[in-house]
């Protein structure tokens, strides 16, 4: 058990000796912050294309929409996918919000390469403006935001949703803070809790997040709601180009040591009971946005769901346990849903490639806000070199 005199080492450990290759988690504790060591190349590009894409909150015109909002409900139709918007915006609020909050607060006290953590406070920094930005969503898009906010917080749906990634996170976190304090030791189960944690955070952004991001992409390709959908088109790029890819390559790094392959085998159980539940969660709010006849111009209800599906095939392929849900869910979900469990290879919203491709249908920043910029990309490779030039 520590003492209070062991934990400043927790804080900095001046005997550290794997700067060369140090585990990801729950190795020896950290020191010094590192950039000269190469280890994890992958990551540390993904870490450093995130800072190319800085933004902030409040550079799209939200308050465009409020008229759009007062207006809608003078017609069925308009009412219909204002109300799918806020639902939409509830959960996307919330999950932002639980990822701005989870990240850091776990990874703290196990995360021990130094360069893997930047990139893991990069990316909480970035579910930070993903969250702030709803925020602005609602506080600019509506006359009384307060009202608004108090209904999003009233969508029981939208909670139920986070639940089978919650529970996983907040094991994380009883765990990673038990560790912190030395009341748990660093053993296989400890290991085990911060794996499930990756794995969850994985499934939340590659999965739940796509899906969601698909609600907000099919309302501002009719039309409506343009600033919200250009601003979340923002965060889903972050999601799909980085923040996921991020956390596949660091379920990637784990599964090449021991103790990642033995968490792998160890949690598999678990993974597939998880996997299977966000499955029956993400068909079940797809149910629950179209309920008592709403449609939505460009989507409905079944693509809704086969999107989802598609976007789990590439984590669960990456895990190997998508024949694995199928066996343990698939009479289940026939029986709930009405048609068989498949992951589908054909993407079944093929506009979605407009809204996940950086470069895609760019525009003149005299016509509107263009999303695809990036920051921080200057060098100083050969600042002291001097060239000929014939002019």
């Amino acid at each position: 058990m520590s003492t209070v005199s062991q934990l400043p080492r927790k804080i900095f450990n001046t005997d550290k000796q794997d700067y060369h290759i140090p585990e990801i988690i729950l190795g020896q504790d950290p020191g010094l912050l590192d950039s000269i060591h190469t280890h994890y190349p992958d990551l540390w590009d993904l870490f450093l294309f995130l800072r190319q894409q800085d933004w902030s909150w409040f550079e799209f015109p939200f308050e465009q929409c409020m008229a759009e909002f007062e207006s809608a409900d003078r017609d069925p139709s308009t009412k219909a996918t204002k109300e799918i918007m806020i639902e939409t915006l509830a959960w996307q609020w919330e999950a932002d919000s639980v990822a701005s909050r989870s990240i850091t607060g776990i990874l703290a006290n196990v995360v021990t390469d130094s360069r893997v953590w930047a990139g893991y406070v990069r990316i909480n920094d970035n579910e930070n403006v993903h969250a702030l930005t709803y925020s602005e969503i609602v506080r600019n898009s509506f006359v009384d935001p307060d009202v608004i906010k108090d209904k999003i917080m009233a969508v029981e749906e939208a909670q139920s949703r986070m639940k089978a990634v919650a529970d996983v996170m907040a094991r994380a976190h009883y765990i990673s803070h038990k560790y912190a304090l030395g009341e748990v030791p660093n053993d296989q189960d400890t290991y085990n809790a911060i794996y499930m944690y990756f794995v969850a955070l994985y499934f939340l952004e590659r999965i739940q997040f796509m899906a969601s991001f698909a609600v907000t992409f099919t309302i501002g390709k009719a039309g409506s709601y343009q600033p919200i959908a250009d601003a979340v088109r923002k965060i889903c790029l972050d999601e799909y180009l980085i923040h996921s890819k991020y956390g596949e390559a660091v379920l990637r790094h784990l599964h090449r040591t021991e103790r990642g392959r033995i968490a792998q085998e160890q949690c598999r159980g678990l993974v597939i009971n998880l996997a299977s539940e966000i499955v029956r969660t993400e068909c079940t709010w797809s149910r629950y946005l179209f309920r008592d006849g709403r449609e939505l111009v460009g989507s409905s209800c079944r693509r809704l769901q086969n999107w989802s599906l598609f976007s789990a095939g590439t984590p669960f392929a990456f895990l190997g346990i998508a024949e694995a849900v199928i066996e343990q869910y698939g009479e289940e979900f026939e029986k709930e849903f009405g048609f068989p469990l498949t992951f589908p290879k054909a993407n079944p919203l093929p506009f979605m490639e407009e809204y996940i491709d950086l470069y895609a249908n760019q525009s003149s920043p005299q016509e509107q806000d263009n999303p695809a910029y990036e920051v921080n990309t200057g060098t100083r490779v050969g600042e002291q070199e001097t060239y000929d030039c014939d002019l």
